[in-house]
């Protein structure tokens, strides 16, 4: 699950002060304690709080939900992103993750418009 969207002029910038690596970020494998999985933190991306990643080429972003975020969601059964062709401010919800349990928003990790989403 990721979508690319287009940087305003200067929210790429502010996105690395807004935007940290965990600790382990630089690592690459952590073992999750809780079930004994191995999470991939690859050094290219960055991580919110929220365990959405961003990853930047030039003008444009990749944005994903983290292994983390997957494992504890559980069997995701559909997801609704239907922000394309909008811009969207900083930690607005553009879609949601619908698991068997539960509903989780997607929160852009910086400002931008959201060019493609994938199918």
């Amino acid at each position: 699950m990721a979508k690319s969207f287009s940087e305003g002029t200067n929210d790429i910038a502010t996105a690395s002060n807004q935007i940290s690596h965990p600790t382990f970020a630089r690592d690459k494998f952590h073992i999750n304690q809780t079930n004994n999985t191995i999470m991939n933190f690859p050094s290219e991306l960055k991580y919110t709080k929220d365990h959405e990643w961003i990853r930047v080429e030039g003008d444009t972003a990749f944005v994903g939900i983290t292994d983390y975020a997957q494992q504890e969601l559980g069997e995701i059964v559909f997801a609704d992103i239907a922000t394309e062709g909008e811009t969207l401010a900083k930690d607005e919800a553009f879609g949601s993750v619908e698991a068997v349990k539960t509903v989780s928003d997607l929160l852009m990790p910086v400002a931008g418009e959201v060019l493609e989403v994938n199918p």
